[in-house]
């Protein structure tokens, strides 16, 4: 249903350096999990087939309106996918010894 791609190096820094903020307390960088897991979903989301909407019409893709499609998707939907770019985003352990 989803088509993503893998984050480049500067993409999954880009991610990670916009979403820590600082905690005023302990001076601790904190990350900010909703923000990126959207930042990540909106970098590697590449389009979708057979998605529809509430009504039962199919929603077509737009990298174009990207932000706009982002909207589209449930909560949960955004967890699950910026769980699978994390995923494809890190070495495996056989290329890890590469």
């Amino acid at each position: 249903m989803f088509s993503l791609k893998t984050l480049t190096a500067r993409e999954r820094a880009e991610v990670r350096d916009a979403v820590q903020c600082v905690d005023e307390a302990t001076g601790m960088y904190l990350p900010r999990l909703g923000t990126s897991r959207l930042l990540a979903v909106s970098k590697a989301l590449r389009g979708w087939r057979n998605f529809r909407d509430a009504s039962g019409s199919e929603v077509q893709w737009s990298q174009e309106r990207s932000g706009e499609m982002l909207d589209r998707l449930a909560p949960g939907w955004i967890d699950e996918l910026a769980a699978e770019v994390w995923r494809l985003s890190h070495l495996t352990e056989e290329e890890k010894g590469n």
